[in-house]
């Protein structure tokens, strides 16, 4: 069967009104008909009972289509509009793990307020990207700075990145996420500091190891990974 369309609804349940008047009279029709042992006067009388039953049957369309019938409607598709990446990126709040400029700062005196063509960054061109936060290594060489060398060389590159921020007003050492988001709000660049390798604590006395743990959590540290690419008392890295 062929499906019907039309832009008249009236028309529509007009015709489908004939066809079921004219289906149910078939039906009542072969009903009449489906006795053989049934005498032909009384087959007579059947149909003129059927046709007249037929007829006397009217159905009317609904004015309106009825929802228990049709089921609830589907809401249309529709089409976002596309996503500017660059605005999307800029109206997000932007942090980044890992920048190796404590180093740059400490020991090439590095000017973090001044745009350079070298280093992972600085002030103006975390502006420029859209970067609002950044964390800054204190990483340790172990060739270099062994057992309290080590330390020591962790405690410099800290007051490094404090001396670095408190000469400009356009960043800010935080702690914590709420003096974070009030940087931004100010319109500040938040620094967060993490230390990268135990290798930093320069010692494998447990004791000893804690209390330094504990003076770079209060300088500011948010995070110490457990090792570089070299093995040290707290873990043993991959490359050993």
């Amino acid at each position: 069967m062929q499906p019907v369309f039309t832009d008249n609804p009236s028309k529509l349940f007009s015709s489908t009104r004939r066809q079921c008047t004219a289906l149910l009279a078939l039906c009542t029709v072969f009903a009449a008909c489906s006795d053989k042992d049934t005498e032909p006067r009384e087959v007579s009388q059947r149909l003129s009972n059927a046709v007249e039953v037929a007829s006397s049957q009217t159905i009317y369309p609904p004015s309106q289509p009825d929802q228990r019938v049709l089921g609830p409607s589907a809401p249309l598709v529709t089409v976002p509009e596309p996503v500017d990446p660059r605005r999307l990126h800029y109206q997000a709040l932007v942090i980044d793990t890992h920048a190796d400029t404590p180093q740059s700062i400490l020991d090439e005196d590095f000017d973090l307020t001044v745009r350079h063509d070298t280093g992972h960054l600085d002030l103006p061109r975390m502006v420029e990207g859209g970067l609002d936060a950044e964390f800054f290594s204190i990483w340790v060489d172990p060739d270099d700075f062994r057992n309290d060398a080590a330390y020591d060389r962790a405690l410099a590159l800290t007051s490094a990145v404090y001396d670095a921020t408190w000469s400009t007003r356009d960043a800010v050492v935080v702690q914590d996420s709420v003096s974070l988001r009030a940087a931004v709000a100010r319109g500040q660049r938040a620094i967060l500091l993490g230390v990268e390798g135990a290798q930093a604590l320069g010692t494998d006395e447990q004791d000893i190891a804690l209390d330094r743990l504990r003076t770079l959590r209060a300088l500011g540290a948010r995070y110490m990974t457990l090792t570089w690419s070299n093995d040290n008392p707290v873990g043993h890295s991959s490359t050993g």
